[in-house]
């Protein structure tokens, strides 16, 4: 019975490891305002952030959960705090660090990028020579993305439209953070930082 059990909590544990996990954005920009909507899904779980009221959605099976609205914290009420940390301590974290971020970065792959961009600057001789310097640069990228730019040579503007989604499995994730977490540097220096 307890076998039972315990390969029941592994295949769980797998399912939840291995089911992949999906970032999305979708940003508009124009006259200076930004609005938009970031969203992460997994399972059963979707959580959105909409800019414009800021507030974060929490939905099981599209059904909304919780909904939670930012609230500014107030000014001048911070502790400024009595923590120092040695430039040994940071030098010994930094290696780690940075392989902590390649191989987070690493572990995602873009499944879809849009990007729409309308842009002109003061002087239309400027916005031609920036607009060859984005053609060249896009030429070099080879994305196979959709990156979509226009150039309005008649007036001063920035409008952009942004779609993106990225993907990865949780295990991707954990593998690298529990490699950080045990390197020996990390570990000395997380108990020099604790101990003072």
């Amino acid at each position: 019975m307890v076998w039972f059990i315990l390969a029941g909590i592994i295949v769980i544990l797998l399912v939840v490891l291995l089911s992949p996990l999906t970032a999305a954005a979708e940003i508009a920009g124009s006259g200076g305002k930004i609005r938009g909507s970031f969203s992460i899904i997994w399972l059963m779980f979707h959580i959105r952030y909409v800019l414009e009221s800021q507030r974060m959605e929490i939905l099981i099976l599209r059904h909304r959960i919780a909904s939670l609205k930012h609230k500014d914290k107030p000014d001048g009420h911070e502790k400024p705090g009595k923590t120092r940390l040695h430039m040994m301590q940071i030098k010994n974290m930094i290696a780690p660090l940075f392989r902590l971020v390649r191989d987070i970065i690493a572990a995602f792959r873009l499944k879809y990028l849009d990007i729409d961009i309308t842009y002109g600057l003061k002087n239309p001789a400027y916005t031609g020579i920036f607009t060859g310097f984005l053609y060249a640069v896009r030429g070099l990228a080879q994305t196979g993305q959709n990156i979509r730019f226009s150039p309005d040579y008649a007036r001063q503007v920035l409008d952009w439209n942004m779609k993106a989604r990225i993907s990865t499995t949780p295990i991707q994730i954990v593998l690298p953070m529990a490699r950080f977490v045990t390197n020996t540097q990390v570990l000395k220096s997380g108990i020099m930082m604790i101990r003072k």
